[in-house]
């Protein structure tokens, strides 16, 4: 399929439509053969987003429209724009969030349009997470200098029905698993600690032995996850130690330490199946066991960064650039790093946008959107 302009992004595929977006505007494919079925301007100037069967999107005046994937039919506009408005996201399935120009969120239903609550002001820029068993919106506040310079970033939880503020707290990172109510934190100290989520009192505190004196506040951002049952840190940034080395390690949900051990260079994209987890690098893709940390398979990029976009089944799906500049997509198995298939594709502007959903497999780059369909075994 040929999309009107390069670097639009796929935002969502369902049973009967895919839909690619960018800030100026959207267009809807059958999913069967890729004609196109519809196109629209995105007056405001931000990214939609989509979950296969709608796409939600800000008219200019801060109007809020919900349109059908597979029509690009208007279902609903709501009838309280958010003036100033700067962004809309999707964190919880339902709930809909458009950010205000002060860093109001607005909450709407997100099936019919109505507006269920507006937020305090939290700032200009955060991050969101949901946090669906629980019925929170975990909002990560980016940029309080006061708190920076204490080492840590604050963390506050919305009640997604209501919009009120349930708690705050302040740590270095906060994960938020999808099922259960108890969060992990990653203090000042780095020491990691289980968080009851209903009130963010703490379970149990425990040393890492992460070094803490040669990194900057915002290093271990985003580094927290759950995986089958083994808590990882793997930081996704560059670090400033003179060695040149990013310390990695996983707990088990009690807070003991399984293994620790290091890696060069930025992680590029992060995946888990099965017993391991795989991490994109500057020259490779590498699995470890979750609950070792030896390495399981090596997969080598020799020209230039391994991305990993996700784990399907028993897959790991992972873009690599060429030796003509152009990239290859590439499916490996879980267990051995196995090649599976790969397609590559030559230059063009801007870098590859992926969107693994419904069992298929959209791929963006340039002006080219390649579908593929994914065996879920």
């Amino acid at each position: 399929m040929t999309l009107p302009r390069a670097g639009m992004t796929p935002v969502g595929c369902g049973p009967a439509a895919v839909v690619c977006a960018d800030r100026t505007g959207a267009v809807g494919y059958d999913r069967s053969g890729g004609r196109v079925l519809w196109s629209s301007t995105v007056e405001a100037g931000m990214l939609p987003v989509g979950d296969g069967g709608r796409l939600w999107s800000v008219d200019s005046d801060g109007s809020v429209r919900a349109r059908d994937a597979r029509s690009g039919d208007t279902v609903w506009r709501s009838s309280d724009p958010v003036p100033g408005a700067q962004s809309v996201a999707l964190p919880l399935p339902g709930l809909l969030l458009v950010t205000g120009a002060d860093g109001t969120l607005h909450g709407y239903d997100a099936a019919g349009g109505r507006r269920l609550w507006s937020s305090t002001a939290l700032g200009t820029s955060f991050r969101i997470q949901g946090m669906p068993s629980a019925g929170f919106l975990i909002v990560t506040l980016l940029g309080d200098p006061a708190r920076l310079a204490k080492g840590a970033l604050r963390f506050v939880a919305l009640d997604s029905a209501t919009g009120r503020q349930r708690w705050s707290l302040d740590a270095q990172d906060l994960y938020a698993p999808p099922d259960g109510s108890r969060l992990y934190a990653l203090g000042a100290d780095l020491a990691l600690t289980a968080v009851d989520g209903q009130n963010a009192t703490a379970l149990w505190s425990r040393p890492t032995g992460l070094p803490s004196g040669t990194v900057y506040t915002g290093f271990y951002q985003g580094s927290l996850s759950l995986r089958q049952g083994v808590v990882t840190c793997l930081p996704l940034t560059a670090t400033t130690a003179t060695n040149g080395k990013v310390m990695t390690a996983a707990f088990d949900t009690e807070g003991a330490r399984l293994w620790t051990g290091s890696r060069t260079g930025v992680i590029t994209g992060c995946a888990d199946a099965g017993t391991v987890v795989v991490t994109g690098g500057p020259q490779d893709a590498s699995a470890l066991d979750l609950r070792t940390g030896r390495t399981a398979w090596t997969w080598p990029s020799p020209h230039g960064a391994a991305t990993v976009w996700g784990a399907v089944g028993g897959s790991f799906l992972i873009t690599a650039p060429t030796a003509a500049d152009g990239i290859t997509v590439q499916s490996l198995t879980s267990a051995a790093g196995t090649p599976q298939w790969h397609q590559t594709f030559a230059r063009q502007p801007g870098a590859p946008q992926v969107l693994a959903q419904d069992s298929a497999l959209l791929v963006g780059y340039g002006t080219t959107l390649t579908a593929y369909h994914l065996s879920a075994g």
